[in-house]
């Protein structure tokens, strides 16, 4: 189900709907407050969105206080080759003022996924 802003383009990743309504309390995205940053390879952003959702994970749309996962994936247009982006440096920051907040790739994101749908396979 799409939102009526999300028509006009303007996908912002904390609009994403909860489909389910229990979860693996166990599951690494259980309660992550979780930002990502650069350009996703592996699926859109969308869809990556939902998978946190899915989790039970919150999707945030931009790194504050409350972010406890930022996923980065490869430099967009706007941000010059071999520079984190500003998301990846205020992440940082708050990790050095004594956040709990973990930065992981995009490819710890899907082996994350990967790992837990294997384990609810067998």
């Amino acid at each position: 189900m799409l939102h009526s802003h999300q028509l006009r383009g303007a996908f912002k990743p904390s609009d994403t709907i909860i489909a389910k309504k229990q979860f693996d309390e166990h599951h690494p995205l259980f309660h992550q407050v979780v930002v990502f940053t650069g350009v996703i390879q592996s699926m859109s952003r969308q869809d990556a969105c939902q998978i946190v959702a899915d989790f039970g994970g919150i999707n945030g749309n931009s790194v504050t206080k409350q972010t406890t996962l930022l996923v980065v994936g490869n430099p967009d247009h706007r941000t010059p080759t071999n520079q984190k982006s500003s998301k990846e440096l205020k992440a940082e920051k708050l990790s050095s003022q004594g956040q709990e907040i973990n930065i992981i790739s995009e490819n710890e994101f899907i082996f994350m996924i990967n790992l837990t749908q294997a384990k609810t396979e067998q």
